[in-house]
């Protein structure tokens, strides 16, 4: 039996690492088990940063601005996402109660479209005219099938083939359209 301790899990001492996981398992808290995109966390030693998220965005930042307190960010939703959303917490009830006031935002952000979210072979509509890099013009309304995507790390450069055109959205120059994806395009669902 004296190995016994050895096995048993240690309790880590508050701060960053266990308010991510705390923040992560309150949120998963009757998440649907099949859901495309489940919810996950990480840690960021280097920048000394938590994120909650989805695999296509975090959702969530925490860091630890002292010892034991912990700050939490996200951006508002809808028509208010330039907003931030902030709350400090140095306990695990307070940051529970606090991410359970956002679970409905973090749920609208877990279902957003976004750029990596493309399906080869779906079709999407366009929901807002606009201009790519190139100086090409797409139409409102402009149904497009999705082939594939490409990024160029070095020029953050986006190129989104379909089937009858590619769009070029460049970082800098195009970053209200990548960073508001969903107001841009929607999926068409194809009829069963």
């Amino acid at each position: 039996m004296a190995g016994w301790n050895l096995f048993k899990k240690k309790r880590q001492k508050w701060g960053l690492a266990v308010a991510t996981e705390q923040a992560l398992h309150a949120l998963q808290q009757g998440e649907a088990t099949d859901d495309p995109y489940p919810l996950k966390a990480d840690v960021s030693r280097p920048l000394q940063k938590g994120f909650v998220g989805v695999r296509d965005r975090w959702i969530i930042a925490l860091s630890e601005t002292a010892p034991g307190e912990i700050h939490l960010s996200m951006s508002d939703i809808g028509e208010r996402r330039e907003r931030q959303l902030t709350l400090d917490v140095s306990s695990e009830a307070e940051l529970i109660a606090g991410v359970e006031s956002w679970r409905s935002r973090v749920a609208w952000w877990q279902g957003r479209l976004s750029v990596y979210r493309l399906q080869p072979g779906r079709t999407y509509r366009i929901l807002q005219t606009f201009t790519d890099f190139y100086g090409s013009v797409f139409e409102v309304g402009r149904e497009l099938i999705f082939e594939g995507w490409n990024f160029v790390p070095y020029h953050g450069g986006h190129t989104l083939a379909f089937r009858s055109t590619s769009i070029y959205l460049q970082e800098d120059n195009q970053s209200d359209i990548l960073w508001k994806f969903d107001l841009y395009f929607e999926e068409l669902l194809t009829p069963t």
